[in-house]
Parts: structure tokens; C-alpha cells; sequence
């Protein structure tokens, strides 16, 4: 039967419903990708913010004379001028005579980071005091071992060749377009050590701010880090354009540049976000 005023039931044809689905689902996709797009930045941006922490604190650990002990390990130098002894028993922070603290090593083992104690001998053969790193026999306390798992699925860019450090100052970035090295030396480690020096000889106290050094190591294991500090002479310190790492995350239009070069007499982290995916 006819409806009143002879109108005829009104309603949408399939494909106009297909067609406000289309766009509905247009719309839905556009929105879904917008809120991941802003997710990947959020996360990359917290998680290269959170690396750029980490290393600072490493540097602050060495300034305030702390390592981890939660291994009950001991260290040993009762001979002068010799290398450490790293034990398992147990010793309280503050009681290995003659095995002094000297920093720490980041290891980086992508994506994640290892961060060992490096320890020496407070006395030269002569049984003076150690005045330098080579001096100081350096060893790794693999035992002391910290863990850093970067967040978010950060990693170095450019696998091992993420890392360089530079002797003269410059702005080349570790990675280049198509993932070719750049002209830095490529290296797996960077050691924070304090610098030892001799007492005033007016008083005997030795006085003045702390020196830490940077020292890129081209290794990636405890035995070839250990190798490397025994021919310690010959590595570089505080390298004039600093150690650059190259960072990529979740987010496909950004990485990160992690600069640490020395002011003064501590290295400083700084960070600048770069819009591709090889820190140019």
C-alpha cells in the first residue's frame, strides 16, 4: 500500500553502502597510521633520549668513584707494578689494597650494551705511585658486568661501523648514504678511565679536579679490551672530534647522532636528531 502523499519507502542502494564503507575504511587506515606514526616517533625519541642518559651516568659513576660490587668479586695487587688479580671471594668496596678503580668500558654488543669496571695497581715497581694508564696495569672486572638493553628496538644504525671516533675536529657523521663507513676509524668499545697523577710536591696532597679521559677501543671482547689496555701507550685519548654513534629506531624517518667529545676535564653526550635513517 502506498505510503501517505504517495512516497515510496526510501533507503541505500548497495553500492552507495559500499561506498561509505570504502571511505569510512579510508578514513580508519589514514587515522591508524597517523596515531603509529606518532607512536614510532614517541618511542624512538624516548628510547634515543634514554641512551644519551645512560652514557652520561657512566661518566658520572666514574666522577663519583662508583662501581658495582653485586657479584661479590675481589681485586688484588699486593705486588707493585704488576696486573690486578680479578677472584671471586668476597670484599667489601673500599678494601682491595692497591687495586684502585680507574673507570668503566661500554662494549657495544647492538642492541644492547655491556659496561664493565676497569681496575690497576696503585704502584708502580718502584713502588711509587702510578701516574698513567699504562703505569697503572690496567684489567677488565668481567665479573662487575652492568646491562643496558636499549628500548623500543633502537640499534646502531649501521651495525659496526655506528661507531667511530675522529682525530681532527669535523661534522662527518658515522654512517653515509647507503651505509657505506665513514672516514673515521671504526671501533666496538669506548673506555671512560680516570687519569692518575703524582701528589703536590709542596704538601703531598694531590689536588684539582678529576681528569677522565675517552678511550676508543677497537675490540669487542673482554680478552681483546685486556689486549688493548697492555699496549695502552699506543691508544688514543679524548680524540679532537670526539666518538660519534649513529642511532636508528622504530621510526622510519629519524636517527640520532650521540656525540662524546672532552671539555675541560670530562666528556660531555650531546644528541641531534637527524630526518633520514644514517645520521647525515
Amino acid at each position: 500500500m502506498p505510503m501517505e502523499g504517495g512516497r515510496q519507502p526510501f533507503g541505500f542502494t548497495i553500492i552507495e553502502v559500499m561506498i561509505v564503507l570504502a571511505i569510512s575504511g579510508f578514513i580508519f587506515l589514514s587515522a591508524v597510521l597517523l596515531i603509529n606514526g606518532k607512536q614510532s616517533s614517541t618511542e624512538f625519541f624516548v628510547s634515543t633520549n634514554d641512551f644519551k642518559t645512560e652514557m652520561q651516568h657512566v661518566v658520572s659513576d666514574i666522577v663519583d668513584g662508583y662501581y658495582p660490587n653485586t657479584t661479590n668479586y675481589s681485586c688484588s695487587a699486593p705486588t707493585p707494578g704488576t696486573v690486578p688479580t680479578i677472584s671471586s671471594s668476597a670484599s667489601k668496596q673500599g678494601t682491595d689494597y692497591g687495586c684502585v678503580f680507574l673507570g668503566k668500558v661500554v662494549q657495544f654488543n647492538n642492541p644492547n650494551l655491556n659496561i664493565y669496571v676497569v681496575a690497576g695497581n696503585q704502584f708502580k715497581s718502584d713502588g711509587s705511585a702510578a701516574e698513567s694508564l699504562t703505569s697503572a696495569n690496567p684489567i677488565l672486572v668481567a665479573p662487575s658486568i652492568e646491562n643496558y638493553a636499549m628500548e623500543y628496538g633502537l640499534s646502531l644504525a649501521c651495525g659496526s661501523n655506528s661507531i667511530q671516533y675522529y682525530n681532527q675536529p669535523t661534522t662527518q657523521s658515522p654512517c653515509m648514504i647507503g651505509g657505506v663507513p665513514g672516514k673515521g676509524h671504526t671501533i666496538e668499545s669506548i673506555a671512560f678511565v680516570t687519569s692518575p697523577t703524582s701528589p703536590n710536591t709542596s704538601n703531598g696532597i694531590q689536588t684539582g679536579p678529576l681528569q677522565i679521559n675517552m678511550v676508543p677501543i677497537d675490540a669487542s671482547s673482554v680478552s681483546g679490551i685486556d689486549r688493548a689496555f697492555k699496549n695502552a701507550s699506543s691508544l688514543v685519548n679524548n680524540p679532537a672530534g670526539g666518538v660519534k654513534i649513529c642511532l636508528k629506531g622504530s621510526a622510519p624517518n629519524y636517527s640520532a647522532l650521540i656525540t662524546i667529545g672532552s671539555v675541560s676535564r670530562q666528556p660531555t653526550v650531546n644528541m641531534a636528531i637527524k630526518n633520514d635513517i644514517t645520521c647525515q
